[in-house]
């Protein structure tokens, strides 16, 4: 059996960035993506110790607003690929914020949004960037972890700042695997005598990023808040023992 393992997870300070002046969105998809960051190790999560696997998030937000009602077109760009695009339809007045979730990214990676309109006048002028973590394992795929820990869960995470930010969804619920099956969800700290993680799982999966939403985006709609943005229920703190499988 291995020594106890206390993997502590700091989630980073979003980069956020409100224009002084809204830029207006064109009515077809521009050359050059409005938004477009290459990531850092200070975007990223970092642990008290190194898991042996684990899964990063980059998550971009963007928003704007729609005087007239309309169609917002939006693209995700990973490394120069393309990874998904799509549209949702803002009313008269709307801000419009968009959660999307860039799955399996690293330091240098670069992660983009383009953005167009079917309106002349719509315009945009949020964007924040940060990272999550999700199916962490601690020690080498033929341990056992006895026990397994969740003995911290962050639920407040991200706060932004800049423009008038408002949380629209506040939680979601974290799913454990063991031997690769999907176990009780959890939504608060919780200890498993044991829990074998094996690929492609691991221990867990958070939900936006990874069981919802990976390589994908959400959007909110509203007369009063830029950005309206979510958030997800993350392991902050996972303590465990190995013991190994001849």
């Amino acid at each position: 059996m291995t020594a106890l393992k206390d993997i502590q997870v700091t989630f980073p300070t979003p980069d956020e960035t409100l224009l002084g002046t809204p830029e207006t969105l064109p009515t077809s998809e521009p050359g050059t993506p409005q938004i477009s960051y290459t990531l850092v190790a200070a975007n990223l999560p970092s642990f008290s110790e190194m898991p042996f696997y684990k899964k990063f998030i980059g998550v971009v937000i963007f928003g704007g607003r729609y005087p007239t009602g309309g169609i917002l077109y939006w693209r995700m760009k990973k490394n120069g690929a393309s990874v998904n695009t799509g549209s949702f339809v803002p009313s008269s007045g709307n801000y419009f914020t968009g959660n999307a979730y860039f799955w399996d990214v690293d330091v240098g990676d670069v992660v983009e949004i383009s953005m167009w309109s079917s309106m002349t006048d719509s315009v945009w002028d949020y964007k924040a960037v940060y990272g999550t973590v999700t199916r962490m394992i601690p020690f080498n795929r033929e341990r056992v972890l006895y026990p397994c820990d969740f003995a911290s869960i962050k639920k407040d995470y991200p706060t932004l700042t800049l423009g008038n930010p408002y949380v629209a969804t506040s939680g979601s619920s974290i799913y454990p695997y063991h031997c690769g099956f999907g176990l009780p969800y959890i939504n608060s700290e919780n200890l498993f005598w044991s829990l074998y993680p094996i690929l492609p799982y691991g221990t867990y999966r958070i939900n936006f990023g990874d069981s919802q939403y990976s390589n994908s985006l959400s959007y909110g709609l509203t007369n009063t808040y830029r950005p309206y943005y979510r958030r997800t229920f993350l392991v902050e703190r996972l303590l465990a023992r190995g013991v190994k499988i001849d």
